[in-house]
């Protein structure tokens, strides 16, 4: 399964997906899955539902896209949607996939959306300036918490911001999706981790993005959650770190525990979403592992967050930080990383 998130706010569209691959129907599995693409310039997408049906799809219209390099954006979705049109899906209800798109043939970044089972595109209509549309597993929880909690706290990210700290709508936008990709790993890591794994989606959030002149994925963000147990009188605080860094090809994940000092790298790879890829072997993997190793120990963005919501009372962020920031060379948490816990800590048992 897949859990998407379709964010749009003024002028900016952003793709956010989960990682997690399931074995069986238990949700049992492991968070390396790469569900979302670059479909053509000019178009964005994520992939949820039937995963080797939806990957023909995708091969075949970049095969198509190939054929026809160079067109300009505006002509690219043009024959898009006579490809869609004239594409033989696969009738099976086991074959069924979706598409969300985001193209930007007429300036400006619109979603789309793809259902396989009636070959039909659906333009987004929704009038607000800021909304997120979940699909797949695990989207009644994504649309509950968006509804309910993160919207309020992006509204009031936007506020702050603009006010105490003087940022430029242009810049807030820019780091919202970081921000809601932060809570959703607050989530999918804390209290609805096992909720969401039995629907087959979970692990670190991350997205992808368009704008009115182009898409990319996005930079290099580090999630670190903490876990805070109190018995007997005493605290404990058990922090992990996720780093996100996008490469050349593909995405790299490195997690590691600051409790158990393990660390685990993982380079998130798809044939269909990387045209470029068409086997992924063992020299591709230390490829992009040296790349990973280059990029990983700098970040565009690291964020504090907490897997209980009690301890969820404010957002700490770094911008432009490294992995000093937060680890010592001994790969303990660094003082800084102490100090913010320890701040949560004294505002929720004062």
């Amino acid at each position: 399964m897949t859990l998407l998130v379709a964010f749009k706010q003024p002028g900016l569209n952003c793709i956010i997906s989960d990682m997690r691959v399931t074995y069986n129907h238990l949700g049992e599995g492991r968070n390396s899955a790469l569900k979302t693409g670059i479909l053509f310039p000019g178009c964005i997408y994520g992939i949820t539902g039937a995963a080797e049906p939806s990957r023909r799809f995708i091969r075949a219209l970049k095969e198509f896209v190939h054929a026809n390099k160079g067109a300009s954006v505006l002509k690219m979705w043009s024959l898009f949607e006579q490809f869609v049109l004239s594409y033989e899906f696969d009738t099976d209800p086991n074959s069924r996939f979706d598409l969300v798109l985001s193209e930007r043939s007429t300036g400006k970044p619109r979603f789309v959306y793809l259902e396989s089972s009636t070959s039909k595109l659906h333009f987004d209509s929704s009038c607000e300036e800021i909304s997120a549309a979940p699909f797949g597993g695990g989207k009644d929880i994504v649309q509950h918490e968006f509804q309910t909690n993160i919207k309020r706290k992006l509204e009031g990210f936007f506020e702050y911001a603009s006010v105490k700290l003087g940022r430029t709508p242009e810049e807030i936008i820019t780091f919202s999706p970081y921000i809601f990709c932060h809570w959703l790993n607050e989530l999918s890591l804390g209290e609805y981790k096992y909720d969401l794994e039995s629907k087959g989606v979970g692990g670190v959030f991350h997205f992808i993005y368009q704008n009115g002149c182009n898409e990319s994925r996005q930079g290099s963000a580090w999630h670190i959650i903490t876990s805070i147990n109190k018995k007997d009188g005493k605290i404990k605080a058990v922090a992990n770190l996720h780093k996100i860094v996008p490469l050349s090809k593909g995405i790299g994940v490195h997690s590691y525990g600051f409790d158990t000092f393990d660390f685990k790298n993982n380079i998130l790879l798809d044939t269909s979403a990387d045209y470029e890829v068409s086997v992924i072997d063992d020299e591709l993997i230390n490829e992009l592992q040296k790349e990973f190793d280059s990029l990983k120990d700098n970040a565009v963005w690291g964020l504090i967050g907490y897997a209980h919501p009690k301890f969820k009372q404010s957002l700490s962020y770094r911008p432009n930080c490294q992995t000093s920031d937060y680890l010592t060379d001994e790969g303990n948490p660094s003082e800084y990383l102490k100090n913010e816990i320890n701040q949560t800590l004294a505002e929720v048992y004062r």
